[in-house]
């Protein structure tokens, strides 16, 4: 493997023998992506571990989280190698199992909960969704029921393949419907962060959802702002991006809060459009999740307004 300016380590392309020595194939381990500019192969490491071991996906997790610390060689790619530089940001918290972990009631009905959603649980355990499934008992710690996130699903928040933050959704009954971790822990709050803000990175076009569960719906390129209202952090990573394109979409009834948060993003990415998905939902629908991943497409390719200054101020008067 050779490393490139770019971060990105260039090798042959296993699966691609036709291209051997001309090395196509790219990982960014920061990113944990891997593509190849020949084949058009595009996947998470984790991903290409289980492609190229021809493992499951937990083998291919299991690979990665046994490899120890090392440097890569230049010149050769192992599998046990391919996760050499290990990085960690904000800690899990306690009680975290991964979604696919575990065969008791609680982990059966976590699944349920997403499986219901429409969820791939594959999909998500390949982002790092999990749930908690211990209840954080501590006499002597005053922030105890700030730690508690038993009978929650996690939902990561992952920036440059660091946790940077996680958001609780309940699936018990607690009496939060969302929990966040708190700030003095943290170190930031949810309107700080982006969900799958790598993406950011790794497409000229994304979309941008208020909500993570429709992001998720809409795929690997799409992010979610947790909010209507950017705060100047979440800004600043769009300003600090390559990202060339972004369509704000927004649910049936909040359009104009979508171009309303387009117009904040004109003067740092080349194109911005919002899409109203009020035009594809039909009865009690009203978002990304709920329509499906090919109907919210459809929206954003017939739907889809540039926004400029005159345009956006003529949407929302």
């Amino acid at each position: 493997m050779q490393k490139t300016g770019q971060n990105w380590w260039v090798f042959d392309n296993p699966f691609d023998l036709s291209g051997m020595g001309k090395r196509k194939m790219a990982v960014h381990f920061e990113y944990e992506y891997v593509k190849c500019w020949r084949t058009g192969y595009k996947e998470r490491l984790l991903t290409f571990v289980s492609h190229y071991a021809n493992v499951t996906i937990k083998e291919a997790s299991a690979i990665i989280n046994d490899e120890d610390e090392a440097t890569i060689d230049d010149d050769s790619l192992s599998v046990t190698e391919v996760y050499a530089i290990k990085r960690y940001g904000l800690e899990l918290p306690y009680g975290y199992k991964s979604i696919l972990d575990g065969d008791n009631n609680l982990a059966n009905r976590a699944r349920s909960t997403l499986t219901k959603r429409g969820f791939d649980l594959a999909e998500l355990d390949l982002k790092g969704f999990g749930y908690c499934d211990e209840v954080y008992e501590n006499s002597s710690d005053p922030d105890a029921d700030k730690k508690n996130f038993f009978g929650y699903i996690i939902v990561p928040c992952i920036r440059a393949g660091l946790l940077e933050y996680y958001i609780g959704r309940d699936f018990i009954g607690n009496y939060l419907r969302y929990k966040n971790p708190d700030k003095a822990v943290s170190g930031i709050g949810k309107e700080e962060v982006l969900f799958n803000a790598d993406a950011l990175w790794l497409n000229d076009e994304v979309l941008l959802f208020e909500g993570w569960a429709d992001a998720v719906t809409a795929g690997d390129n799409a992010v979610s702002s947790q909010g209507w209202t950017f705060s100047e952090k979440q800004l600043n990573i769009f300003a600090r991006s390559p990202v060339k394109r972004v369509t704000v979409v927004g649910d049936k009834g909040y359009f104009k809060q979508a171009v309303q948060s387009a117009m904040r993003l004109i003067d740092i990415v080349e194109e911005v459009y919002a899409t109203d998905l009020g035009e594809v939902c039909v009865g009690e629908e009203k978002d990304a999740n709920e329509i499906g991943r090919q109907r919210t497409m459809d929206a954003v390719k017939k739907h889809s307004q540039r926004i400029t200054i005159l345009s956006g101020l003529q949407l929302i008067s």
